[in-house]
């Protein structure tokens, strides 16, 4: 669960859980809490219901009226027509006053089968009441659709089929989706966010998405490149699903990435 600070605000982006075969999920709800609140007990937590219902578009929602400077524990859970489920993994984040205008990139996943499709979501602060963020693809990726409206996007742009262009009138995110290259490799994302004064801000975040036919859970982890998973590979992957530093991890993958550290080949 990504969370990405604002002034006065986080922005919370999830994953739905994998299928189970059960209920369909109809919405989301959404709590926090004060990292350092004295009773972390449920009954401490601020809930806020239905933050995403059927058809309401990407999974994002952005928490307003909190204070700049203290940390907030953030968790999500998934509602369907049976019941409530169990709240996820906590996430942290600290609004800040911004400075100026802001963009963010994350992928999910961020390992992919050559082929496949990625889904690109991009969160946007402080550009004015009108901005623009022009994406690049890598070479190999094509554009497929967005969650904006048709009249709000640009593809290609002046004729070049790796850039797409996303009218701002106000959101705080987008989200896009690309198909991969059919060649294995590391592949890097580049984009710009156009403010209403015509000033252009890097878009930040994540930008390398992995292209491999082998598992992409020890593509995505393997830093070396050797095809075996290692200690400080293992680390990163705890701290990413402990504290959100990289795109978002569940504790069942965490728990393979483990036993691939222990027993390698298994």
């Amino acid at each position: 669960t990504p969370v990405t600070a604002g002034d006065g605000s986080l922005t919370v982006a999830w994953n739905a859980p994998v299928d189970s075969g059960g209920p369909a999920i109809t919405a989301y709800d959404l709590r926090y809490i004060e990292t350092s609140a004295d009773g972390m007990v449920d009954a401490n937590w601020t809930v806020l219901e239905d933050v995403w219902t059927t058809g309401s578009g990407p999974l994002v929602y952005t928490i307003t009226g909190l204070t700049n400077g203290v940390q907030y524990d953030v968790q999500v859970r998934a509602v369907s027509s049976a019941n409530d489920g169990v709240w996820s993994a906590t996430a942290a984040g600290t609004p800040a006053m911004l400075t100026g205008p802001s963009a963010a990139r994350s992928f999910s996943p961020a390992s992919v089968a050559p082929g496949g499709q990625v889904t690109v979501t991009i969160t946007a602060a402080n550009y004015g009441s009108l901005g623009a963020v022009t994406e690049t693809l890598p070479a190999g990726f094509s554009y497929v659709s967005s969650t904006h409206d048709s009249n709000q996007v640009i593809h290609p742009v002046e004729g070049n089929s790796q850039m797409v262009r996303f009218t701002l009138q106000g959101e705080t995110s987008l989200t896009y989706t690309v198909t991969a290259s059919s060649v294995e490799g590391s592949y890097t994302f580049s984009g710009t966010l156009r403010d209403s004064d015509r000033n252009d801000h890097t878009v930040g975040g994540a930008s390398m998405v992995t292209v491999s036919s082998g598992d992409p859970l020890v593509a995505r982890y393997d830093a070396n490149g050797n095809g075996t998973i290692e200690k400080s590979e293992v680390i990163k992957a705890i701290n990413d699903y402990l504290f959100g530093t990289g795109d978002p991890i569940t504790k069942e993958q965490v728990i393979r990435l483990i036993n691939l550290y222990l027993f390698p080949g298994s």
